[in-house]
């Protein structure tokens, strides 16, 4: 809900906000995914499904510009916001409170690249993943 990604069908550019995630300065080839509330992980991963199947030759980051290794940092982007999506979900049935749940997130990242914290748009990101959680479990 919180992402716009528009294709320049002549350059193959895709201008993805942060649709396929957020990369810091400290992290420039790790996409954080941006799943700030309301959010919904499954929409996420299609989104990122989506805009591959458009095959861009370039990727134009909000916070960072310009990247050629679109593929990769596709991949990437998919695959952190399933391991969160898992590990959040996981805590949230476990009981675990934010914190723990933000440790645990941590743990996982501090194994993506060689950062002693995850940068602070990725720790509020986790906020929308536990956000859906919740809400599905108190509506079921």
């Amino acid at each position: 809900m919180h992402h716009i990604a528009l294709f320049d069908s002549l350059t193959k550019g895709l201008f993805c906000g942060d649709a396929l995630g957020f990369l810091a300065e400290s992290m420039p080839d790790v996409p954080f995914p941006v799943g700030l509330s309301p959010f919904d992980p499954r929409a996420y991963v299609q989104t990122i499904d989506k805009l591959a199947a458009l095959h861009p030759e370039v990727v134009y980051y909000a916070h960072h510009g310009p990247r050629v290794e679109v593929d990769q940092l596709m991949g990437k982007v998919k695959d952190i916001c399933l391991a969160f999506d898992d590990i959040i979900h996981k805590g949230i049935l476990a009981g675990e409170d934010g914190q723990q749940i933000s440790q645990r997130i941590l743990d996982y990242s501090s194994g993506l690249a060689q950062q002693a914290e995850l940068p602070v748009f990725a720790r509020v990101g986790i906020s929308g993943y536990i956000h859906y959680y919740r809400n599905r479990r108190n509506n079921s």
